[in-house]
């Protein structure tokens, strides 16, 4: 059996719901299940169960602080004329950078393949189809003074996606604490 596997961290319930509030007004908008909203750290992608348990050991063994998550601003994610995403800005921290790297690092050391993908924290709030880019563009406009809010990350999560008829749900398969070193 195979897991669809990312390490994020989890935002808090009031975070959520104030995210929510802005699920709204875009046609054709796939929008992300309030109890899924999350901050992505590294996209793993499907594993056998055997390499899921040396991913997890591996993440065991990375040691962090409780990092502070700053949200603020909102934009979207896209080519030529095409939206994909709009999500909800996290400001980059050299602790945010640091804990990414680190997550990395103990993945490349068991032989997952690195990420290119430039680092550009944020919360998915909705995905799209063939959305022309500038309806989801001037929603972002209209959201991004509007984001805001702040919160103590205590722990990261490695997270399993299980793909239904309905979207996606995520669920916990190991959750690491943060504690001050």
């Amino acid at each position: 059996m195979s897991h669809r596997l990312f390490v994020g961290i989890d935002i808090p319930d009031a975070i959520r719901e104030t995210l929510h509030a802005f699920q709204n007004g875009l046609r054709g908008a796939r929008w992300v299940a309030v109890e899924n909203l999350h901050l992505t750290l590294r996209f793993i992608g499907e594993v056998a169960r055997q390499e899921a348990e040396e991913i997890d050991r591996a993440l065991s063994t990375i040691d962090a602080s409780p990092i502070d998550i700053t949200l603020k601003d909102a934009g979207a994610f896209g080519s030529g004329n095409r939206a994909r995403v709009l999500w909800a800005g996290v400001v980059r921290s050299l602790e945010l950078t640091e804990l990414k790297s680190r997550i990395d690092g103990v993945l490349t050391q068991i032989g997952i393949p690195p990420d290119d993908r430039k680092f550009a924290p944020h919360i998915t709030l909705a995905r799209f189809r063939n959305e022309p880019a500038r309806a989801v563009d001037q929603r972002a406009a209209e959201m991004a003074p509007l984001i805001s809010g702040q919160f103590i990350a205590r722990h990261f999560v490695l997270f399993e996606s299980m793909l239904g008829s309905s979207g996606a749900h995520y669920e916990r398969a190991a959750i690491y604490p943060m504690s001050e070193l």
